[in-house]
């Protein structure tokens, strides 16, 4: 097994199967292969040929080390005892590389565990450990050495997006306006309507949006101002520790070092793991509801009903100008400003998108894919239970949800009680409270109150 730490960037090279070899390659300043390899005692001389046709091949720099059991060779005249040994000293002497353990490596005197290398210049601190000072019990010695290199600091990683706020929104409309949108109208197809739309947006955009280079973040939108303290106080200890090895100041950076995310018994030190652990969490408190539906037609029809949604060109006009213009975009890209501005050009396309998803009862797949952002909320930042999920919406989707919320609400609105606050327009909590108060002081009786605060409540909604 070779260890690499994760502020290393390193891959591993694949390597025969019937060869007990791992190989990785390190991105250090020069680039290294290590390559870590077991002989097994009196191997065939196929396998010694194999394994030596494999190191041949690997590119560049190498550090090829383990266990070769080849007692019989002679290092001071490289040459060996058999077959097998002299055709290794022959790569070794054609691949130009230095065998750096001198001393016994074997609790019975034999050299058996040695380090290859192009670059012995960069091998330091090479050091065969006593056996009794070994904290495991082996025959083998323990051999460490250091590597000297300098770890490749990455360029800040930039990515291009939009800039809305200096878009030619005038130049945007007159484009979309002189599109040909009329295939449009005789599909019945909502992802083919869809893709159709967006396409020409999108185009648009390249066009008449400016395109700006934005530094992404060095931390993720969920890692704080706190963690990225206890970092760089991790760090300052680190170089207290490797200049003055107290036992204070190894604990002090110990205990920091924890600062990972976890959840349950997993723990998470990369952007990938600690993204899966999110994921991990947020579906365990999905609920998916397991009572049974009614069926239908044992419902008594209802005196107040809503039997279709019917919207006009000016409904969907109305809704895209009144969008909030500094909104988040979703997988899709289309910011709400651009719906905004460009209402004109994109209400009668839009109007048949929507009629065309509720007549069809179907609305686009991207539609159902949305970003999630962890937002933390209370309690201990390195558990993911203490963050909860903001799903960001392809925003011309929002606008379809708002224009069925319009239609619906007046006959919903009816068999909602008086009694719910939240969620309600002109209605507040604060109103609520009010009244609760005043009903407190005012009655004449004893009055028993319980409070029920639900945890988590909107993440256990059902939502199927």
């Amino acid at each position: 097994m070779i260890a690499v730490g994760h502020e290393f960037p390193s891959e591993q090279i694949p390597s025969p199967p019937n060869l007990e070899v791992v190989t990785v390659s390190i991105s250090l300043v020069p680039a290294i292969i290590c390559c870590m390899v077991y002989i097994p005692p009196n191997s065939t001389v196929e396998y010694h040929t194999e394994l030596i046709n494999y190191l041949q091949s690997l590119p560049g720099h190498v550090i090829i080390f383990g266990d070769f059991n080849m007692p019989d060779i002679d290092w001071s005249t490289l040459a060996g005892g058999s077959t097998s040994s002299n055709n290794f000293c022959e790569f070794i002497f054609q691949s130009n590389l230095e065998q750096l353990v001198t001393c016994p490596t074997h609790k019975h005197g034999n050299l058996l565990d040695l380090i290859l290398t192009d670059s012995a210049d960069n091998i330091v601190d090479l050091t065969v450990h006593p056996l009794e000072y070994q904290c495991i019990s082996s025959d083998h010695h323990l051999i460490t050495f250091a590597i000297c290199c300098k770890n490749i600091i990455p360029k800040p990683v930039t990515k291009e997006t939009f800039n809305y706020a200096k878009g030619d929104y005038a130049g945007l409309n007159e484009y979309l306006l002189n599109c040909d949108f009329g295939v449009i109208c005789n599909l019945t197809d909502v992802e083919e309507i869809w893709n159709i739309l967006k396409n020409h947006i999108l185009s648009g955009m390249n066009l008449f949006i400016p395109k700006v280079k934005i530094r992404v973040r060095q931390f993720p939108v969920w890692f704080t101002s706190h963690l990225r303290h206890l970092i760089k106080c991790l760090r300052t200890l680190q170089r207290k520790y490797s200049k003055e090895p107290t036992t204070n100041n190894f604990q002090k950076s110990s205990a920091l070092s924890k600062m990972q995310l976890h959840f349950n018994s997993n723990v998470a030190n990369t952007d990938h793991y600690k993204a899966e652990l999110f994921n991990q969490y947020f579906f365990s408190v999905f609920t998916r509801s397991t009572s049974l539906e009614p069926n239908p037609n044992d419902l008594s029809i209802p005196a107040n009903s809503l039997d279709t949604i019917n919207l006009t060109e000016s409904d969907v006009f109305n809704a895209l100008v009144n969008l909030n213009p500094h909104k988040a975009t979703g997988i899709d890209y289309i910011a709400p400003s651009i719906l905004k501005n460009c209402a004109t050009s994109l209400v009668a396309p839009l109007f048949r998108l929507f009629t065309t998803s509720l007549n069809t009862s179907v609305i686009p797949t991207e539609w159902k894919t949305h970003k999630i952002t962890p937002i933390y909320k209370t309690g201990d930042k390195t558990s993911v239970k203490n963050y909860r999920p903001i799903s960001l919406l392809c925003n011309v989707s929002k606008v379809l949800e708002d224009l069925i919320y319009v239609k619906m609400i007046g006959t919903v609105a009816k068999c909602i009680t008086p009694c719910q606050f939240g969620f309600q327009s002109n209605s507040s909590t604060l109103q609520q409270l009010l009244l609760y108060h005043h009903q407190l002081i005012t009655s004449k009786d004893e009055v028993d109150v319980v409070h029920i605060d639900f945890r988590k409540a909107f993440d256990s909604v059902p939502h199927n």
